[in-house]
């Protein structure tokens, strides 16, 4: 009995180990790339969470969400594959990161727990910021996106 406790607690502490939570949030961001470049807006739109923080702007309505996704899709947007996915974990500064206002400080007090993860995808052309956070095991929502903006 004792050495299933031990295993138990040595799985618990694996799985809260902050280098485990961002590999992760990583890999996560790697099935957003994957539904951005096969165009599936409404993946994109089912794993997105509202209120949705775009660059400096919060989209309020589910809606709204669908169809940013829709137009990025419609445009064409791609991440190619040679890129480079980095991920650390949101703070309660980082709101300043997207725009320095009471605004984004409130939504990243509301909305943005302390499991989130800020990921950036770099390409040679252009950087993209996620916002992700982990509502399951594997599971993850989008919070917001920034970019893409030249390196």
């Amino acid at each position: 009995m004792m050495r299933k406790s031990l295993l138990l607690l040595l799985c618990i502490a694996a799985l809260s180990c902050a280098s485990l939570q961002q590999k992760r949030s990583t890999s996560s961001v790697e099935d957003v790339l994957g539904y951005i470049n096969s165009g599936q807006a409404e993946e994109l739109a089912a794993v997105s969470q509202t209120p949705f923080l775009l660059d400096a702007e919060i989209i309020l309505l589910k809606e709204d969400v669908t169809e940013f996704w829709s137009q990025i899709v419609k445009v064409g947007f791609q991440i190619p594959d040679d890129r480079t996915i980095s991920s650390t974990p949101a703070t309660s500064a980082t709101y300043e990161d997207f725009a320095a206002t009471m605004e984004l400080q409130s939504f990243f007090q509301k909305y943005v727990s302390k499991r989130a993860h800020i990921v950036t995808v770099e390409t040679d052309q252009f950087s993209v910021y996620f916002i992700t956070d982990r509502v399951g095991f594997g599971e993850i929502k989008i919070l917001g996106m920034k970019g893409p903006e030249a390196p």
